[in-house]
């Protein structure tokens, strides 16, 4: 009796296996290249505009990392407290927005181009940059 179930099985199994796989056969998945050309102007349109958005959101963040430090190292100064040294590296822009050394520069860069931020010491192994 055994056998035969499981005879019964494997000819159902074979059988929808089969079925199944002619009908995925025909239902083709579509590739990027396969979308009209409209289709991935629009793709590419909105990946590129949700990478600006994340680049200016990560700028920001640097500008505002940049301000708190400005007004926490005021606050030193005026309990005369020992003061850090002015301004941010691209090692503390690294480890702020987890990401690599060639990005952060690039955001750096970026700031400085805009006249948002300047660098104030070049003469160590890392620049130090300041808000203008």
């Amino acid at each position: 009796m055994n056998y035969i179930v499981l005879i019964a099985t494997g000819i159902v199994g074979i059988f929808l296996g089969k079925y199944l796989g002619v009908k995925l056969r025909k239902r083709k998945l579509k590739t990027f290249d396969d979308l009209p050309k409209s289709e991935r102007t629009d793709i590419q349109e909105k990946a590129q505009e949700a990478l600006n958005e994340r680049t200016e959101n990560r700028k920001n963040k640097i500008l505002q990392y940049m301000a708190n430090e400005k007004k926490h190292r005021s606050e030193l100064v005026g309990c005369n407290l020992e003061v850090p040294t002015q301004g941010i590296t691209c090692n503390k822009i690294e480890k702020l927005l987890e990401i690599s050394d060639n990005t952060a520069r690039k955001y750096l860069s970026e700031l400085e181009d805009e006249n948002k931020i300047e660098q104030v010491d070049n003469s160590k192994r890392e620049s130090v940059y300041k808000l203008i």
